[in-house]
């Protein structure tokens, strides 16, 4: 089992950073350039084959061939402090590793794998359809979540509290494993069939077919954002939280805000703006637009300020 240390502690393993593979690209370091073989080349021909000669003959030239010649040689010596200097600045392509394919044969609990999350320690935590893996840059771990029957549980989502825990979303209900245990638990039974998960400090956000719920670490909140509870339009896909606090989440065809202090819901209908009823899966907030996945109509983007929005064929023109 990968050791998960309490939040101040040292992880055991170094993090995703520091054991991926780079991707060839090479910077400048201490002050130095990165000036290649044809670079050096270039310039030791120049001053051989060119510059060398004419000082050799440069007393015999009259003023004026000896100005021109003065002129030139500056021209050339600012163009390669000029040059040599913007190499600080650029990245040298070098030699691509090939990108690793991690598979069931390398320790990957299942083929598909639904979600991905970062906990406190740099730990690369992976939702799959068999289950949890755990990736530190070079080992894969797994947990299992197994029914009555002993099979194996899909996994769609996790999210890690303030306190270390980490919870799962599966087809069984939510799991959670405590900070320094290695295997889950059954938690909140009232919550069936969740979907998405999202932690802000001790509270998680539960996304699925009964609204929106969360638990604040001491009790758990229900609010229907559908006319009924069993109803598509009471399904709640996935989460975001922006600058100001506030929680955004998908409905079926709505963008939703929902206001922790308030309790207020604010519904966004897309259907309008969009070309007929479009399944919405997730989304990302940039700048006040929002970059919303589609179940099979591509990319759609809202902007919040203008009310105003555009699928992604038309986005050159928006």
């Amino acid at each position: 089992m990968l050791a998960r240390h309490s939040l101040n502690g040292n992880c055991l393993f170094p993090t995703w950073e520091q054991n991926i593979p780079s991707l060839g690209i090479k910077y400048s370091q201490g002050g130095k350039n990165l000036l290649t073989k044809k670079d050096i080349f270039l310039w030791l021909f120049l001053f051989f084959f060119v510059t060398l000669p004419i000082l050799t003959n440069y007393r015999e030239m009259n003023a004026n061939h000896q100005y021109r010649i003065l002129l030139l040689i500056t021209v050339l010596l600012m163009s390669l402090a000029g040059y040599t200097a913007t190499m600080d600045e650029k990245p040298v392509v070098g030699t691509h590793r090939p990108m690793v394919n991690l598979t069931l044969t390398d320790g990957l609990a299942g083929e598909t794998v639904r979600s991905f999350m970062t906990d406190h320690n740099g730990l690369v935590w992976m939702a799959t359809t068999g289950g949890v893996n755990i990736f530190d840059g070079k080992h894969l771990q797994t947990l299992r979540i197994q029914n009555e029957k002993g099979y194996n549980q899909e996994i769609y989502d996790l999210c890690e509290t303030r306190d270390g825990t980490v919870y799962a979303a599966t087809e069984r209900g939510l799991f959670r494993l405590p900070l320094a245990t290695d295997s889950f638990e059954p938690f909140l039974p009232e919550v069936k069939r969740p979907i998405s998960l999202m932690a802000v400090g001790d509270t998680i956000y539960i996304g699925g077919e009964q609204g929106l719920q969360y638990w604040d670490g001491k009790e758990l909140h229900h609010q229907d954002i559908g006319a009924s509870r069993q109803g598509l339009d009471n399904v709640v896909r996935y989460y975001q939280q922006d600058d100001k606090g506030h929680i955004w989440f998908l409905g079926r065809h709505n963008l939703n805000n929902y206001e922790p202090k308030t309790g207020r819901i604010t519904s966004y209908d897309l259907i309008s703006l969009m070309n007929g009823k479009q399944a919405l899966t997730q989304f990302s907030i940039v700048n006040g637009k929002f970059f919303i996945g589609t179940r099979s109509s591509g990319l759609f983007v809202y902007d919040s300020k203008t009310g105003k929005g555009t699928m992604l064929m038309e986005l050159d023109s928006w």
